[in-house]
């Protein structure tokens, strides 16, 4: 069951992904810049994540203890987390709601 579901999530990102691709080719042809790209292996910053979530630190820390996100320690002081998780995340909120 679990397959399915990653074969649905992979199956949605490259409708995304497609979309993207024609807008691009849309936009090039209306000579409108491209949005960047960023990849989706990113590694966001606390900040980021709070913007992109829309809450606050403490929120995010009560998310983390949780189990809900994982942060990824690259120093003594230095915590990111994954876009690919983040992603996931908002897709579960979202299948709850």
């Amino acid at each position: 069951m679990e397959e399915v579901e990653l074969l649905k999530l992979q199956n949605m990102e490259l409708k995304e992904a497609f979309e993207g691709f024609k807008q691009e080719y849309q936009s090039q042809s209306a000579s409108v810049p491209p949005k960047p790209v960023v990849s989706e292996t990113a590694l966001l910053d606390t900040k980021e994540v709070q913007n992109i979530l829309g809450i606050c630190y403490n929120t995010l820390q009560k998310i983390v203890a949780k189990g809900l996100l994982t942060p990824i320690k690259i120093g003594q002081r230095r915590i990111r987390y994954s876009k690919v998780k983040i992603l996931e995340y908002l897709r579960m909120k979202q299948q709850v709601h």
